[in-house]
């Protein structure tokens, strides 16, 4: 169902026409071209776009700083994508139930506030004494399908060690950013150890490969906010080196 709200500073389009509506914005396409729909909610007339709908298309679709970010809680997933400009202008979009993009206007003073409410990130008690954890690819994959035997037999839950708990944690976010024409140059991926606190990955070696090294680094959420930061004003890369897209 597309909507249109200036008031709401939101467009809910199919993804199809949210491009149509960027390329019509852009140039690439006449006017013309838009759907009937786009008029009966106010996103186009006869005098061309709305332009805070065209501007938030074009924001969503081909932004300065596109960032993508994951919210991982077991066996669901759920994406956000934003988009900022240069002049301050940003969007945050996911898709609703139906399939349709949401996409929420907003600037780029007010992202570190909403992301952070999107991942639930706020201050936590953790201890002062976590080290890094340092473990393989293959010794990863070999704790995983032995620890909950290890734990099992454990009186004392509370025993569990950091590495145990990060291992079966089931919360856990990552975000990639990318300047429009370029690759990925920063990414980061925090995993939620409950009891024990969060911690970020770091990988090295070949991604998958028995000799990756994996490091869990303990973090606070002030540090994951700043991280995280990061990968969204592309200030500096972090936690791997780039890689291409895909």
């Amino acid at each position: 169902m597309t909507m249109f709200s200036t008031p709401l500073r939101q467009l809910v389009v199919e993804p199809d026409d949210l491009v149509t509506l960027s390329n019509i914005a852009a140039g690439t396409q006449p006017l013309e071209s838009a759907p009937n729909h786009f008029a009966d909610c106010g996103i186009a007339g006869v005098h061309g776009l709305d332009p805070l709908a065209a501007a938030m298309a074009s924001t969503a679709v081909s932004p300065d700083r596109a960032v993508h970010l994951e919210r991982i809680a077991g066996q669901f997933h759920h994406a956000l994508w934003v988009g900022w400009e240069r002049d301050g202008r940003a969007v945050m979009s996911s898709y609703d139930v139906g399939g349709d993009v949401v996409v929420s206007g907003t600037q780029l003073s007010m992202l570190p506030v909403l992301i952070m409410q999107w991942l639930g990130l706020r201050p936590r008690p953790a201890a002062d004494d976590r080290v890094p954890l340092t473990v393989s690819r293959c010794e990863m994959e070999t704790r995983a399908a032995t620890q909950h035997d290890r734990l099992d037999e454990r009186d004392d839950r509370n025993e569990r060690d950091d590495l145990d708990l990060v291992l079966t944690s089931n919360l856990s976010w990552k975000a990639f950013g990318v300047w429009r024409g370029g690759v990925i140059d920063a990414e980061l991926t925090v995993v939620d150890g409950g009891t024990s606190g969060l911690w970020s990955v770091v990988c090295d070696g070949d991604r998958g490969r028995d000799n990756e090294v994996i490091t869990f680094v303990p973090i606070d959420a002030q540090r994951a906010a700043e991280l995280l930061g990061d990968v969204v004003t592309g200030r500096t890369p972090t936690n791997s080196a780039p890689t291409t897209p895909g």
